[in-house]
């Protein structure tokens, strides 16, 4: 681990001292800066520094971006926990606050690969014509289309983003991944796949066979699986340090404008969270904060899945064509949430119950955006 984290400290004296240097390479995982998004973008980035290729300038600096400022990346505790157990210092990541993308397109040159992510926010649009790589594992967008004769695109179907990071850096035969940085793998790759459930049909052919080379290879415990996904789960579920508008704030997509909060508890239960600023009131701050007409929360506790959308005055019409779309998913899309409608006490929440939670927020998305876009084009 100690050469991982000299280079991430090389990364941030180089960042604080640009005069000298010309090309930069930056490794982008997603906005809601799960581990699967935080350790692809560090592991994919520290390969790329020792083992150059031929898309990226020799001399440009590697530098991997957590996409969230630094106090949101603290709201996660299974990042900081696997990062802690497995001795990377929190203060040698790069976070998204603490670079200024813009100033440096303007003066250097840039080239970026995007993890975990193939359609970047209004807030990273800046990096668009910089992108010369994208290594993603979610449904692909339909409304995004990168120049393949530019950019070396790889969107494939697997549980896990790290399981295409992994299956890239064990390309390289010379390669040497220390035990700590393939264990951050590891137990990503079996925390997304749900630690390779029958029930829940996460992981993939190659997951598997990935997870399998990396148990061999490292010794790690096979039969220790599902010890190992429920001590993550339970670590991403707990949010009891967590005020409600930092819930909000932890795990939030935002799609066409439309902000999608994932929280590991009922929408209901939130709602209901008092204090100095309960649920529903940071909802409400939440809404203006993000200058956001509607605000669709995935909320999942105990055997059950909720959606709340939230919506201003001024978002009752985009509020019902989300509504539709979630309703008639399988229609639109092929797949069934089977929602029914709940009763609310909350003024202008519309409550859904989700009957199929084999399906998940990767599903939620392009319904969402497919309502927004209809609204914004009407």
């Amino acid at each position: 681990m100690e050469c991982v984290i000299e280079y991430l400290k090389s990364v941030k004296d180089s960042l604080a001292n640009l005069e000298n240097v010309q090309n930069i390479h930056i490794v982008l995982g997603n906005e809601s800066c799960d581990i699967d998004s935080s350790v692809s973008a560090i592991l994919i980035a520290n390969y790329y520094n020792k083992h150059r290729p031929d898309f990226i300038p020799k001399d440009a600096i590697v530098v991997p971006v957590q996409n969230v400022s630094k106090e949101g990346f603290l709201y996660r505790n299974d990042n900081c926990y696997l990062y802690n157990t497995n001795g990377l210092p929190l203060d040698v990541l790069v976070y998204r606050d603490q670079i200024n993308f813009e100033e440096l397109v303007k003066t250097k040159n840039v080239t970026a690969t995007l993890v975990d992510h193939h359609v970047l926010t209004e807030k990273d649009k800046i990096l668009e014509d910089a992108v010369i790589q994208v290594l993603d594992h979610r449904p692909e967008d339909p409304y995004c289309c990168w120049d393949y004769s530019r950019v070396k695109v790889r969107i494939q179907t697997v549980g896990s983003c790290c399981t295409l990071v992994a299956d890239t850096i064990f390309e390289c035969r010379d390669y040497d991944l220390c035990a700590d940085l393939a264990y951050m793998l590891y137990a990503t790759i079996i925390c997304d796949c749900k630690a390779f459930s029958l029930k829940s049909k996460k992981g993939k052919y190659l997951d598997s066979l990935i997870a399998e080379f990396l148990e061999d290879k490292y010794n790690f415990n096979r039969d220790g699986r599902g010890d190992l996904f429920m001590k993550i789960k339970r670590l991403r579920s707990d949010v009891s340090h967590l005020k409600p508008i930092q819930i909000l704030q932890k795990d939030t997509k935002i799609i066409e404008g439309v902000p999608v909060p994932s929280m590991p508890i009922s929408v209901q239960d939130f709602l209901k969270l008092d204090g100095l600023e309960g649920g529903y009131k940071a909802l409400e701050r939440f809404a203006t904060e993000s200058k956001a007409l509607c605000v669709v929360l995935k909320g999942s506790n105990a055997g059950k899945s909720e959606i709340g959308i939230f919506y201003t005055p001024e978002g009752e019409q985009l509020k019902e064509k989300i509504l539709h779309r979630l309703l008639n998913s399988k229609q639109y899309k092929g797949y069934d949430f089977e929602f029914t409608e709940l009763k609310t006490e909350f003024k202008n929440v519309v409550l859904l119950n989700q009957g199929n939670r084999e399906w998940t927020r990767k599903q939620l998305m392009p319904l969402i955006k497919d309502a927004a876009i209809s609204e914004n084009s009407g």
